[in-house]
């Protein structure tokens, strides 16, 4: 076994062993022997691990020249024989920490060759991206769906780079905002879902979250005054600064949406100020903290109260949005080729429970008991109930009553649509592509297996709702099914 440790060392390390250490008179000798024992013993340790980073460390070490380790004046005088021990000495230390660092320091394989070492690594999460920087509504609508301690979350510049992300599998979720309650549908999100280059073709809707949204006017901290505390003309002095800081915006940078959403206060406080539009409105306000150290007091955004504690930011004005109920719809994506853990929402706050009801009398023997299959059937349709699907089609322009043709297949089929929405199909002038939400879910209830047109058994989107949406347009494309967000 001596021999094989020995042989897992470079040739460097065993020549300079050899050489200095067993050739030594004297206490090297005794040294020699723990030396022969430790390496023998690195086989059935932790250490082959590290032994390729340890050995050629040792290797760089050993091979400096030896005459160097002895060569200060105060040891000029010393025997050959003295300075061959003080050398052997040296290296036998520098081999024991570096032997005893790769034993007790997990992670001195990754510090050594910059790799991380076998069984050290922590299992990967999955991925979710949204629309950053940090601090976006987007980013608190995936704090709300997934667990930091089972995701990470990953900000990105562009909604179109969050639907690249799960389109590569970059990412296993992505949470892109959908439709505001006062400003509309988010036309970016529209536009990339009706996919009109075919560049996103697996993506699915999962889930979706409705946030609440309360925009703030956001601006740089003025300067600190220099009165001293206590000093009544320090109030006023501040009061001024914010007076003056008001008055000198000229620029205001957000999010078309936010902009959409704040248009009453806007238009009345600061209708000459150019409204500039951003990615998002954290990245406003991320442009105010850096605009504001070359020209404090000339630039505002409007953002989140989150998005401006991140960056050091004053609220000028809070609640500025038009509506008090203002709420932004995000939906949750995924690839329809990746399977992983499903996000997890929060349940609403509940009030404290009423205290359990006496239980019911047992039934008269004559009354038998609900057969399963009934309560089966009750549990889909209540599922079906509080289930949504989105769905894609595109027409032929020519026909009188296309799009009442279509529609009138899911009134035939009892589908209640919650929303429809058309996109410029870009073929032709002033020809669409539509998308409808369908309240039910698609085919068996996964939707799995619709674009094969193998829809689930019963009423609904059943393979012949699927037959006769073929029949009224010229193609369609089922886009996901998820739980209706608002029963939650």
């Amino acid at each position: 076994m001596a021999v094989a440790g020995l042989l897992m060392f470079g040739k460097t390390v065993r020549d300079e062993i050899t050489s200095n250490i067993f050739l030594t008179e004297g206490f090297p000798r005794a040294i020699s022997v723990i030396m022969v024992i430790f390496i023998a013993i690195i086989p059935i340790t932790k250490i082959p691990l590290n032994s390729r980073p340890i050995i050629s460390s040792m290797d760089k070490m050993l091979s400096l020249d030896a005459r160097s380790i002895a060569s200060p004046g105060f040891l000029t005088g010393m025997s050959e024989t003295s300075r061959g021990l003080l050398r052997s000495l040296v290296r036998i230390v520098v081999t024991v920490v570096i032997l005893i660092i790769g034993i007790f320091v997990p992670s001195f394989d990754t510090v050594i060759t910059g790799k991380v070492t076998m069984g050290t690594t922590p299992p990967s999460k999955p991925k979710t991206a949204y629309l950053g920087p940090a601090a976006s509504y987007s980013h608190q609508a995936a704090l709300a769906c997934f667990h930091k301690n089972e995701f990470d979350l990953e900000p990105q510049d562009s909604i179109k780079d969050v639907f690249s992300s799960i389109q590569s599998s970059a990412a296993t979720y992505g949470v892109v905002p959908f439709e505001n309650s006062t400003y509309g549908t988010v036309t970016f999100t529209l536009d990339l879902l009706v996919d009109r280059e075919s560049k996103y073709p697996d993506l699915l809707v999962c889930a979706e979250l409705y946030l609440p949204v309360h925009h703030c006017l956001v601006v740089a901290q003025p300067p600190k005054t220099t009165f001293s505390p206590g000093n009544a003309a320090v109030a006023t002095k501040q009061q001024q600064q914010q007076q003056q800081q008001e008055s000198e915006i000229k620029t205001i940078y957000s999010h078309p949406a936010a902009f959409g959403q704040c248009l009453r206060y806007l238009s009345t406080h600061y209708p000459s100020a150019a409204k500039i539009e951003v990615s998002s409105t954290s990245k406003a306000a991320e442009l105010v903290a850096a605009a504001s150290l070359d020209s404090p007091g000339v630039v505002a955004a409007v953002s989140s109260k989150l998005a401006a504690q991140m960056h050091g930011l004053r609220v000028l004005a809070e609640g500025i949005q038009d509506s008090d109920d203002n709420a932004t719809r995000f939906f949750v994506i995924r690839n329809r080729n990746t399977t992983s853990p499903s996000p997890s929402f929060p349940p609403p706050p509940q009030p404290s429970p009423p205290p359990p009801p006496p239980p019911p009398p047992p039934p008269p023997p004559s009354s038998p008991p609900t057969p399963p299959a009934i309560e089966s059937v009750r549990s889909q349709a209540k599922d079906k109930a509080n289930c949504k699907s989105l769905i894609s089609f595109s027409l032929p322009h020519s026909p009188p009553g296309a799009l009442a043709d279509t529609l009138n297949v899911f009134r035939d089929h009892g589908l209640n649509l919650t929303g429809i929405n058309s996109r410029p199909s870009l073929e032709c002038k002033w020809h669409y592509v539509f998308l409808v939400e369908v309240l039910g879910p698609a085919g068996g209830g996964d939707g799995e297996g619709v674009e094969g047109r193998e829809g689930g058994e019963g009423e609904g989107m059943d393979e012949t709702f699927w037959m006769q949406l073929g029949e009224k347009t010229k193609g369609w494309k089922w886009l996901g099914s998820w739980e209706d967000g608002r029963g939650r």
